[in-house]
């Protein structure tokens, strides 16, 4: 899916939300929740706050910003140049519709979260992925058992998929993974190296 400028908005949608669920850690609600109020570009990061409650929410405990680094090696696979991109594609679009994910056909409202599981469950598709044995949430294990494969801190990994400890990661998304730092930049290096 690149050149990221030649890719449809639809495709342009869908590769934004492939590389926030697996760069993020970050369930389809927590994608789905995602405004463009609550994010900051700087010049070498994406900065996610929440305003909204998400589901490993729970009271006094609300998710830390989330820092995305850009990735220069290949800005194709760079969350901060294809969020940019996004943004600028959609920005005379979206008129007052403040969430991040659009539809891609009139009226360009929010899309639901089961769209944005279409979009993922799509590229797992194109990628190959056996979705008899994956599902869109599978993204969140692959991201942080990858992460934790590439010797990320259990802190790094726990405070960006938004958990307070770390016996519901162990129990049930520390999962075996092929892929042999930072959080982000890690997974990008590897997908680089797979894709050259």
């Amino acid at each position: 899916m690149s050149p990221v400028e030649d890719l449809s908005l639809l495709q342009l949608s869908k590769k934004l939300a492939m590389l926030l669920a697996l760069l993020s850690g970050q369930r389809k609600q927590g994608l789905h929740l995602l405004d463009v109020r609550n994010v900051t570009l700087r010049d070498d990061m994406l900065i996610i706050r929440y305003g909204d409650l998400l589901k490993q929410s729970r009271p006094g405990h609300h998710l830390d910003e989330i820092s995305l680094a850009a990735y220069p090696n290949d800005k194709d696979l760079c969350v901060l140049h294809v969020y940019k991109t996004y943004i600028h594609r959609t920005n005379k679009l979206r008129g007052s519709e403040f969430k991040l994910f659009i539809s891609t056909q009139k009226p360009h409202k929010s899309v639901t979260i089961d769209t944005i599981g279409r979009w993922i469950k799509t590229v797992m598709i194109d990628a190959g992925i056996d979705m008899s044995l994956f599902s869109p949430h599978s993204t969140r294990a692959a991201a942080t058992s990858a992460a934790a494969r590439m010797n990320v801190s259990i802190d790094t990994i726990l405070r960006t998929a938004g958990w307070t400890g770390d016996s519901t990661f162990r129990k049930f998304y520390h999962k075996p993974v092929r892929m042999n730092c930072d959080f982000g930049s890690a997974l990008l290096d590897n997908f680089h190296d797979v894709a050259s």
